[in-house]
């Protein structure tokens, strides 16, 4: 537990200093600004994305509650990420960063240890077949799992306030 309050007073005293207007919670221009500072470079819709993610309640601001929440969930969806891209690996037979149709079925059909539901496969293919480039990157793929950007962003948020890497 003395780890768990360790962390949180580091989130904490990054909650206050996000929360520029002092009243509690994080607005979306102050979410926005928090990960621009921390090198996000999506657009505008991710934020927002990312922002509904981390709002639970749907009350159109994070509260530290929820926050804490999300800082809760990292070393989770480590775990889950780094289980998907040993999967993303094992499926993209040429190495390109990126799965076709063919490696999607291919993998679906020939790979023992792939440890994706068949659900999930009808899914990337879906995926892939409304997607503009026709090809499913990492970041897709997560997406496709339910894993979003917000996760991702927190995870890197976390490694930029955790100066001295004690996790």
């Amino acid at each position: 537990a003395e780890w768990a309050q360790l962390q949180w007073e580091k989130f904490g005293l990054e909650f206050d200093e996000i929360d520029k207007d002092k009243n509690g919670s994080l607005s979306l221009v102050e979410v926005e600004t928090v990960l621009q500072k921390s090198g996000f470079k999506g657009d505008t819709e991710t934020v927002k994305l990312i922002f509904k993610n981390l709002d639970t309640n749907k009350d159109q601001k994070i509260s530290k509650d929820e926050f804490k929440a999300a800082v809760k969930e990292l070393p989770k969806l480590e775990m889950q990420e780094m289980s998907l891209r040993r999967a993303f690996k094992m499926m993209d037979s040429d190495n390109s960063g990126f799965l076709s149709r063919r490696e999607i079925i291919d993998a679906a059909k020939t790979l023992p240890g792939l440890d994706v539901s068949p659900e999930k496969i009808a899914d990337l293919l879906i995926f892939q077949v409304t997607d503009k480039d026709k090809k499913i990157n990492f970041d897709e793929f997560l997406h496709v799992f339910g894993i979003e950007a917000a996760a991702l962003v927190m995870r890197n948020v976390f490694k930029k306030i955790d100066k001295d890497n004690s996790g």
